[in-house]
This record gives C-alpha cells, structure tokens and sequence, in this order.
C-alpha cells in the first residue's frame, strides 16, 4: 500500500457539518461551489437520521442566474 492510500479520507457528511458548525447555514449552491457536495439534502438527511444532528431548514428566496426569484433551502444547525 502506497501512501497516497493510507491518508484519512473525510465524507462529504465530514465537511458538511464542518462547514455548519462555522457558518450561518448552507445552501445547495454553497455546498456545490466550496464542498463539491452535488446532493446537498441527501446528505443532510444522514446527517440528521443517522448521526443524530439537529438540522433545521428555513426556506429562502434568492434569484438564479437568469434574475428569476426562486425559492432554495437553507440548512443549519439548531443551538
């Protein structure tokens, strides 16, 4: 085994509550563009149905790339 393989690997669910437990709240545009986290709520649910966080969701509006107001969750941790 090389050592390019014994390095710790951390789960996308590692760096989603990272990036909670340091920030306001995620959305799945920020877990895309800083985390590469492509299914944001997917991950959200182990986190919250297998490893017991409390997660919240609020939703917001935000506008998309053509200006159009849209409708995206918010996810944070609950204190």
């Amino acid at each position: 085994m090389n050592s390019t393989n014994t390095k710790a690997y951390i789960t996308q669910e590692q760096q989603v509550i990272s990036y909670l437990k340091s920030h306001d709240g995620i959305t799945q545009r920020e877990a895309n563009i800083v985390l590469s986290v492509g299914r944001l709520s997917a991950r959200i649910y182990n986190l919250i149905h297998r490893d017991g966080y409390d997660i919240d969701k609020k939703m917001i509006t935000v506008r998309n790339q053509f200006g159009k107001k849209c409708s995206v969750a918010k996810y944070f941790l609950k204190h």
